[in-house]
């Protein structure tokens, strides 16, 4: 769907594919869920009210979301995203026409763009290109939070996200509500599991949806010991709490067929070996559901107490909205939803204004878990993992730069 209009002598087309609401002299379009810190969900037409009476209440809502407001009355256009931006948006100015989406593939048929060489230079360090550039020249991406649209400068301004200081028990009341609130959306709920601190304290606070628990088990010999012993943990949880376990086996067959499919699903080149195994495990979950079911994810919680302030900004508003967009992009394309918890307003504002100190390690996380006797000793003391894709399974050919070769023929750029 377009909505066209004009202010201040200059065109606007947002082109958006979900609610809208038109209210006197207010326009407000919503992608994704939304709700305000006392958990009540929302709908455009309270967004209006909200808009009216307490303005400042839309910089401290929680969810995966994207806001667009239109006030004809005092001729303003702003952009409210959750902290992550976990739905993007990418506009192009023509002329006198400003266009903006969710999709930048929208875009590029509507506007005459090349390859910005300046982006590839942030690939090449980063993997990824950061906001407010995009691989093309002519087409931004909004930087995370609030961005209003200044009419002299025909340019977004975003103000900085300020966190706010916060103790660790609010934070974990409010993960409580809200997966309660995301997972209300759905019947059908499953939980990435792997046997580690993430996955458990998730597993514990999603309990009372009865959400299927998936491990990915990466056959290669290098992991057998690992796929073991997690295994072994996964079952005890599923057990503890009468959940449906299942592991979902990856082969190496499956990842080298699957390493160039996810270039179909990305508006952007984003260099990550995970990305196929992700592929295959969202692709052999979906056949568990009938119908549309969410993930659940562990996603960003060991960067949130273990990256220092000046990485866990670079984390927080440049690299993890890429990692979102194209883990929702892949969960979508098999009829799934995907939600990572971890990374909310709240736990994210305790990140950024506790003392790296009391984070480390997840000193303060594990400390919390013990006093509240929620999971058994040996899940809270283990030490963080990550499972890489064992070497053998990435061909010889693959690498950065022809997987940016590949994502270029493929989409013309």
């Amino acid at each position: 769907m377009e909505l066209k209009l004009k202010l201040k002598d200059f065109s606007i087309k947002y082109i958006y594919s979900k609610k809208i609401f038109f209210s006197k002299k207010i326009i407000v379009a919503l992608e994704g869920y939304v709700w305000r810190s006392n958990f009540k969900k929302l709908s455009p037409q309270e967004i209006v009210r909200i808009y009216k009476k307490r303005k400042k209440e839309l910089l401290e809502l929680e969810g995966n979301y994207l806001i667009c407001i239109v006030d004809l009355k005092n001729k303003l256009l702003e952009f409210y995203s959750d902290v992550c931006a976990s739905i993007p948006l990418y506009y192009t100015i023509d002329k006198s026409c400003l266009i903006c989406s969710s999709r930048i593939k929208t875009l590029i048929r509507k506007t005459k763009t090349k390859v910005n060489k300046s982006a590839l230079s942030f690939y090449d360090k980063l993997s990824y290109i950061p906001p407010p550039y995009t691989i093309f020249d002519k087409v931004k991406k909004l930087k995370p939070h609030y961005n209003y649209f200044d009419f002299k400068r025909l340019s977004f301004i975003n103000r900085e996200y300020k966190s706010k200081k916060m103790s660790l028990s609010t934070c974990i009341k409010s993960l409580q509500e809200n997966i309660k609130n995301y997972c209300s959306y759905y019947k059908k709920i499953g939980v990435l599991a792997t046997g580690g601190l993430d996955s458990s304290f998730l597993i514990y606070l999603a309990k009372d949806f009865k959400p299927h628990l998936f491990f990915a088990a990466i056959l290669d010999k290098s992991l057998k010991e690992y796929n073991t012993y997690s295994i072994k943990r996964c079952k005890a949880l599923a057990d503890k709490f009468n959940l449906k376990f299942d592991v979902i086996p990856i082969k190496k067959e499956e990842y080298v067929k699957r390493l160039f499919l996810v270039v179909k699903l990305m508006d952007e080149p984003i260099y990550d070996e995970d990305l196929a195994a992700v592929y295959t495990l969202f692709y052999k979950i979906s056949k568990f559901y009938k119908r549309e079911g969410l993930i659940l994810s562990g996603m960003g919680n060991n960067e949130l107490f273990d990256f220092p302030k000046r990485n866990l900004k670079e984390f927080l508003f440049k690299k993890i909205p890429e990692e979102i967009n194209i883990h929702k992009k892949i969960a979508k394309s098999f009829n799934l939803d995907f939600y990572a918890p971890y990374l909310n307003r709240n736990l994210i504002n305790y990140a950024l204004t506790t003392d790296f100190k009391k984070r480390k390690n997840k000193r303060s996380l594990k400390r919390f878990l013990k006093i509240k006797k929620i999971l058994n000793s040996e899940i809270v003391t283990q030490p963080s993992q990550h499972t890489l894709i064992p070497p053998n399974f990435i061909p010889l050919l693959f690498n950065k730069d022809s997987f940016l070769k590949f994502w270029r023929r493929y989409n013309n750029a």
